[in-house]
């Protein structure tokens, strides 16, 4: 079986921790990721600039790290919509990703002569609390609905919980 499709030469190949997808890099600013069996068509993820050259699944395969020419390494969610998270600081190209055995930490590599240690970077969700306890501001319930896609229900209890939390942290410390 042959997997065909990208338009330069590819660079990176990734298997998924269940064996059945395989993500590949190429020179073509892509990532595909492909079923091994070769049914379907591929998924193309796009959004790098310049050459991919690393790709790597996470332990759990619900996450696929690229690293690329254009200095910045993408996570992309594997099976669902969704835009990817960027890491940026290193100063020239990646040329390559992995994740620890844990998924909690990302190492890259790059022309700069550094490998940088990436953790802590799940993306926040609507209902994580560290949205709000690090600020004194309550996101209305009509503006959770609309810009977080949060549900009627859960918007009035993090609305409320956010409140709650507000006034704890406004309340004179007894000493």
């Amino acid at each position: 079986m042959i997997l065909r499709g990208h338009a330069s030469p590819i660079y990176g190949v990734s298997f998924s921790p269940d064996g059945s997808l395989l993500a590949t890099a190429s020179a073509d600013s892509t990532v595909r990721i492909w079923n091994v069996d070769g049914s379907g068509d591929p998924i193309v993820l796009r959004g790098h600039s310049a050459i991919v050259g690393g790709v790597s699944f996470g332990p759990d395969g619900r996450h696929l790290a690229t690293a690329s020419n254009d200095k910045t390494i993408r996570i992309w969610p594997v099976g669902v919509p969704g835009d990817p998270i960027i890491l940026q600081g290193h100063t020239e190209a990646v040329n390559s990703v992995v994740w620890s055995s844990d998924g909690r930490r990302l190492y890259s590599a790059s022309d700069d002569r550094t490998v940088r240690i990436w953790s802590d970077i799940a993306p926040l969700s609507p209902i994580d609390s560290r949205l709000w306890q690090a600020t004194n501001y309550c996101l209305p319930v009509a503006l959770q609905e609309e810009l977080l896609g949060v549900e009627r229900e859960v918007a009035d209890e993090l609305h409320a919980r956010c409140k709650e939390g507000v006034a704890l942290r406004s309340a004179p410390q007894l000493r």
